[in-house]
């Protein structure tokens, strides 16, 4: 191989490393479920919790180390003890890392809570779909995302939706098992049988979910073997 050769190569993967440990743009999208347009405050670049690059940089740790300890995780007060709420710290975490599994679960179960709103109220926090939307949007392959946005429109009695958060995650991730499981079983609520087989075909070809999907469809004849 000649010298120069080698050396575009090597450029090339530079490059390509470079980027990846650079992190990429975070913008908010989407509406609120009351119409309200997503829009705040983030840095140049977000970075992926997936990329294990990403994870291993300095920037990374420090806001992981600085606004998501125990504390902060399991929504008994912010990451230094004079703060009562988590509510800017979770902000912070996921104003950087997008799709921060942890934090977007902790975040979800403190929409749960009567102290969510005023956190809202004040601007210390978005309406948790923004934050769901801005993290499909910045890391599409991340299936957890579409998951718990899934389960978050479900629990507020808006199936469709759902549906349509992971139709779009089966777009972007068509062999993931998990996605075709939760797409049947919204579907088969809505007594969609054919669509809801399908997914649960696919999803155990895939991957293997819980039985209780397929021993429930065998049981209502949906399924025959």
């Amino acid at each position: 191989m000649k010298i120069s050769t080698l050396f575009l190569i090597l450029i090339l993967i530079y490059s390509v490393d470079t980027m990846a440990a650079e992190g990429k743009k975070a913008p908010w999208v989407g509406r609120s479920l009351n119409g309200e347009a997503c829009q705040g405050a983030q840095g140049d670049k977000g970075f992926d919790y997936t990329n294990s690059k990403h994870r291993r940089l300095s920037h990374f740790k420090k806001i992981v180390g600085a606004h998501f300890n125990s504390r902060v995780e399991q929504l008994k007060g912010g990451a230094s003890e004079r703060n009562k709420d988590p509510a800017g710290d979770l902000e912070y975490t996921l104003r950087g890392i997008p799709n921060h599994h942890r934090a977007l679960k902790s975040m979800y179960m403190y929409n749960q809570m009567p102290r969510y709103k005023k956190a809202v109220k004040k601007g210390a926090v978005k309406k948790f779909e923004c934050y769901m939307q801005r993290a499909i949007t910045f890391a599409p392959k991340d299936s957890f995302s579409y998951l718990l946005y899934a389960k978050y429109l479900k629990n507020k009695k808006l199936p469709k939706k759902a549906v349509e958060v992971l139709k779009k995650g089966e777009a972007n991730l068509p062999e993931n098992a998990f996605i075709h499981y939760h797409l049947s079983l919204i579907l088969l609520k809505q007594d969609k049988h054919q669509d809801a087989l399908k997914h649960a075909k696919l999803a155990y070809e895939f991957g293997q979910p819980p039985k209780k999907l397929k021993n429930k469809l065998i049981k209502s004849g949906i399924w025959k073997e």
